[in-house]
This record gives C-alpha cells, structure tokens and sequence, in this order.
C-alpha cells in the first residue's frame, strides 16, 4: 500500500501588500451594501474667457441704462426750466395780439441800414399789443430784447435791435414820412421835404455837432440844440453865399460874417437872420458903411465911406441920409446939413479944416 501523503489543505490568507509606513488595513467584513444616491450630472465648466465676457455686457448693460436715466432726468428738468424761462419772457402787461400785422413800406435806403439779425439770447414769441402800440420780435423777461418792429398808436413805426425795451439802433418812421437811421446819440434823419440831417442827436433829433444837406446844395456844418441850429456854423447856400457865425434856435443871431455872390460882405451882429446891431458892410463898388443896423437897413448913427475916401457921417434911415450929419470930401471939405429922406433939406453951412 503506498503511501499516500494527504495534504491537508490550509484556510486561504488575506494577503495584502505591505506598504512600509502605511497600517495594514483589517479585512473588509461582509456588511450589507447600501444603495448610494444617483450622482447629479456634473455641469460643463465655463471658460473663464466667457464668463469675463458676460460680465462686461452686464456692467456695460448697467452703465448704459444709468446714463439713459440720467439723460432722461436732464432733458426733463430742461424741459421744465424751458418752461419757466419761456414764462419769465413773455410780457405780463400786454396781451397778443391775433390780427394780421401791417407795417409801413419804408424808403429803400432804411433796408439797407437795418440790422434786422435775430439773437438765439433773446426769445422770439407772438405779436402783443398794449395801449394801442404792437410789437412783434424778441424779448427777455418780459421786456424787448433783440430783433424788433412796433408800431406805436400814434402811427410811429420802429424797427431794428432793441435793448430794455428801448430801440436801441435801427429805423424810426414817423407819420409825417420823416425818416431817422441810427441809435438815439448818433444818427441821420431824412426829412420828408429831401432836408438831411447826419451827427450826433438827442431823442433822434440834431443835438451838438452835424451836417445838414438841402436839396438845393445848400449845406451846413455846425451846433445844433434839439433839432435847431444853435451855436456856431458855416452854412454855404446854393447861390454861393454863405454864411459863418452864430445861430440862436434856428436863427441867425449874434456876431457872424455874411458874403454874398458879388462880393459884398457884412461882419457885425445878427438878429433873427438880419443885420441888426452894430456892423460893417462892405459893397461891391468899394463903398463902406460901419454903424447901426435894423432889419438889414442902415438905420441909426453910423459912416459911410466912398472909394474917393470922401465920407458921409450922421443917422440914416431906411438905407437913407437923415436928420443931421456931415459930408467930409475927399480934400478935407466940411459940410454940415439936414437930410431929410436921403434929400438935402437946407442951404449948407461950409466949413473947412
């Protein structure tokens, strides 16, 4: 019988490897097994590149939606302040006016002098009328400001650049066709007769230094006071005469030196444009007369002298001898006599020196 070596078979062993430093992990026991919850599925992960991208359309979303509401809340308080300024503007005291406006046709040259420009300071607003007078153009705070016409109830028309509800320069038409060009200190005023009128000026009339044109030729260049000659001027008339010397409202008055065409000229005093006064008159045949005057007459004492250099002295009247004077000749001859109306009245005395 052979031998028969019966190994006994030996229980398995839990083998495990052994990893220096690291315990050995006891034998998993056979423990029921617990169902684990389903995994949620993992979300793909943005790239970070998108993400920054998004974020930017959100900020700039953000930042436009601001300025919108910004720009909105401006353009609303600018309506408002549109608004108050727009009432501030109009006129409180006068009331529009609804009928057709009708101005005047001016003389071609006021066109051409008429600033009519219009100012974005000054608000352009309806046609108003008060007491009769209309206006239509541009105010500020209820007062003329700017480009405007009015037309007063008395028919005088105005037009041009005004300033505190004043005309500030432009063009004023009066009912009697007078024409003004200019501001209220210096201007031109064409009369309705063709007389012009160019320098200062006072409530639109000559006022101080000017120059008035006829329409004749006949010009002068001096003082004015309120629309009259007054002061001193040089006047040179359309027949050559001329006249330079001192004037008294409109009139020749005072001490001034008149010469005529042929050559006669008078220096002396002047009363309402007349010889008047004390004066000397130079004639054109060499005769002379120093003395008085009255209303452009040899009238009072005075001498008249002759080329010869024989001489009348004594009163005259009405250009003529009268009363008593003396006749001197040329010789040194005397003669004391009466005149009466340029006529010799008695037998002369003779006397000689």
């Amino acid at each position: 019988m052979g031998n028969h070596c019966q190994q006994q078979q030996q229980p398995e062993e839990d083998i495990r490897i052994y990893t220096p430093g690291k315990a050995i992990e006891p034998p998993a026991q056979n423990e029921p097994q617990v169902p684990k919850p389903p995994e949620e599925p993992v979300k793909p992960q943005q790239s970070p590149i998108v993400g920054d991208k998004q974020k930017q359309e959100s900020v700039e979303r953000s930042a436009v939606a601001i300025q919108c509401a910004f720009r909105n809340k401006v353009a609303r308080q600018k309506v408002n302040e549109e608004k108050q300024m727009l009432e501030e503007d109009k006129p409180k005291d006068w009331t529009q006016f609804t009928e057709e406006f009708k101005i005047p046709t001016l003389p071609d040259v006021a066109y051409r002098k008429i600033n009519n420009s219009i100012s974005n300071e000054y608000r352009m607003l309806s046609t108003y009328i008060k007491d009769g007078t209309i206006y239509k153009g541009q105010w500020r705070r209820g007062v003329q400001f700017g480009y405007g016409q009015m037309l007063k109830s008395d028919q005088t028309y105005l037009e041009g650049q005004w300033k505190n509800g004043v005309l500030e320069d432009g063009a004023v038409y009066f009912p009697n066709k007078d024409l003004y060009l200019g501001t209220e200190s210096i201007g031109v005023r064409i009369y309705h007769n063709g007389v012009q009128y160019s320098g200062d000026c006072l409530d639109r009339l000559p006022h101080g230094k000017g120059v008035e044109e006829h329409p004749d030729g006949t010009i002068y260049d001096g003082e004015f006071f309120k629309g009259q000659k007054h002061g001193k001027g040089l006047i040179k008339f359309a027949d050559k005469s001329e006249y330079n010397g001192e004037y008294v409202h409109g009139e020749i008055e005072g001490q001034g030196t008149f010469k005529w065409p042929d050559g006669t000229h008078y220096v002396g005093q002047w009363k309402k444009s007349m010889m008047n006064g004390r004066g000397k008159l130079h004639l054109p045949d060499g005769v002379e007369y120093e003395g008085e005057f009255h209303d452009d007459l040899m009238e009072g004492y005075g001498i008249m002298t002759y080329p010869d250099k024989s001489r009348y002295e004594g009163h005259f009247k009405n250009n003529k001898r009268e009363g008593k004077g003396s006749v001197t000749t040329c010789d040194k001859v005397i003669t004391e006599c009466d005149w009466e109306d340029g006529k010799l009245m008695i037998n002369p005395e003779q006397s000689h020196k």
